[in-house]
């Protein structure tokens, strides 16, 4: 059974929130669409049984500064990016760099890269779940179910992508 606590919460934030790189499925016709449907509606699921919205005008006076770093963390979050990224194929590169001498030396820099990069990702994570501790107050602590949101009419389960066309 799926739960989610502050750092599901984050996350669905984080998803609904902030274009993702679906890869190669963003060519599917309608499955960006329903990806971004699908995430939005689970955050406001969780957002009805945290009992909060995250917005400004939702949020109390004195709350609002808290919210804007919420909402700067999240994006700093998403846009978190190694020099591979995105790369369905990357064989004549490495061929290339094979042929140069540095190949060796490349793919010890990415693996570093990739390391920091999930070090923020923690990080960011981190910051994020005890901000929205500060947010929820009470319901800090709260965990929810997936059944708890599919009891709201909201399926937990995301699109699948062989489902759509290109």
């Amino acid at each position: 059974m799926k739960t989610y606590d502050r750092r599901g919460f984050a996350l669905a934030y984080i998803d609904a929130n902030n274009p993702s790189d679906i890869g190669f499925d963003a060519e599917r016709v309608g499955y960006p669409e329903a990806l971004h449907g699908h995430r939005t509606a689970l955050l406001a699921g969780i957002e009805r049984l945290f009992g909060i919205t995250l917005e400004m005008a939702a949020v109390p006076a004195g709350m609002r500064p808290v919210l804007l770093v919420f909402r700067s963390v999240a994006r700093s979050y998403a846009s978190i990016a190694g020099p591979m990224d995105g790369y369905l194929e990357a064989g004549l590169i490495h061929d290339r760099l094979e042929q140069v001498g540095i190949h060796d030396a490349f793919l010890s820099g990415i693996g570093w890269i990739a390391e920091l990069n999930e070090e923020s990702r923690v990080t960011h994570l981190d910051i994020l779940t005890t901000l929205l501790g500060v947010l929820l107050g009470d319901n800090a602590d709260k965990v929810i179910s997936a059944e708890e949101l599919q009891a709201l009419g909201v399926n937990t389960v995301p699109p699948n992508p062989t489902d759509f066309g290109f």
